[in-house]
């Protein structure tokens, strides 16, 4: 099984890049880099996949569309973070 999640990574002005998921309130991180904003975002998505499907809990599906307020910060990258799970219920890369 393969899940999808759409990712949305902007730049403050305070120079913080913050990767966030809209379809999961609260799943939020803050990084002083790009690349270390996404693989924190990987491991959150990771633990709350993990965590939701240890306890039988519900599982939000992607979002179809975002929106974008551009007055605060002065970059915005939409990406795609994607989470597998094996035959046994276990998370991969």
């Amino acid at each position: 099984m393969i899940f999808k999640y759409t990712a949305k990574i902007t730049l403050s002005v305070e120079g913080d890049y913050v990767l966030e998921i809209p379809a999961i309130r609260g799943l939020r991180v803050k990084s002083v880099s790009l690349p270390e904003a996404i693989q924190k975002g990987e491991v959150e998505l990771r633990r709350y996949l993990e965590e939701q499907l240890r306890y039988g809990e519900f599982i939000p599906e992607d979002i179809s569309e975002i929106r974008i307020r551009t007055d605060d910060i002065s970059e915005v990258i939409i990406l795609k973070l994607v989470v597998m799970i094996d035959e046994d219920g276990f998370i991969k890369a």
